[in-house]
């Protein structure tokens, strides 16, 4: 198991200087266990890739982490193949060529997210913020704002939304074609109203 700690968003792990990542930032590998604690991860790049910021296939549990500036096909500031537990974090301006800008989730895991907030993601095709895809994507006191797209729920999927807002989306806030398990006190702009869920 791996833990690292910073001081907030002055401890910075980056790829190259900004617009000039010259590799993802980060990548766990199967069976790893990696706690990420008041770190800045920026300017990755993965090209022809997935996991811009961070490739995840292992255990990671992001505790007051920032995501910025990071870039990849599939999955910007994070791809995850694995578990993924999300607190107090923030992913703003991660670009991705097709879709999921913040965080793309695959392959049967189990991704929680708490009190966190996505600004300026912009994904190329959908999936702005998080796409979730055969996951079961838990969501939780969570903001949602000025992204390409809020949350895509892709088939073979489960969310749960709790006390969470999504707004501003370029494209669609939320968009669902798996399973909705949980959803409670959400608010969700549709383009022409609040939707309170």
């Amino acid at each position: 198991d791996v833990t690292i700690n910073g001081v907030g968003i002055t401890s910075l792990i980056q790829a190259g200087s900004a617009g000039n990542g010259i590799d993802r930032v980060m990548q766990i590998a199967s069976g790893k266990t990696v706690t990420l604690t008041y770190i800045a991860i920026a300017n990755g790049k993965c090209s022809g890739c997935n996991g811009g910021g961070i490739y995840n296939d292992g255990a990671l549990t992001a505790d007051h982490l920032t995501l910025s500036g990071n870039s990849a096909v599939v999955g910007g500031g994070i791809f995850t193949a694995g578990a993924l537990t999300v607190t107090g974090s923030t992913f703003s301006s991660n670009t991705s060529s097709s879709y999921g800008a913040g965080i793309v989730s695959d392959s049967g895991t189990t991704v929680e997210i708490s009190n966190s907030s996505f600004s300026g993601n912009i994904a190329g095709i959908y999936g702005g913020a998080i796409h979730s895809s055969s996951t079961t994507l838990t969501v939780k006191n969570s903001t949602f704002s000025g992204n390409s797209n809020g949350i895509l729920n892709g088939g073979s999927s489960t969310l749960n939304l709790y006390n969470t807002i999504i707004a501003n989306s370029t494209g669609t806030d939320c968009e669902n074609y798996g399973t909705i398990g949980t959803e409670k006190n959400n608010l969700i702009w549709t383009g022409h109203y609040w939707e309170n869920t």
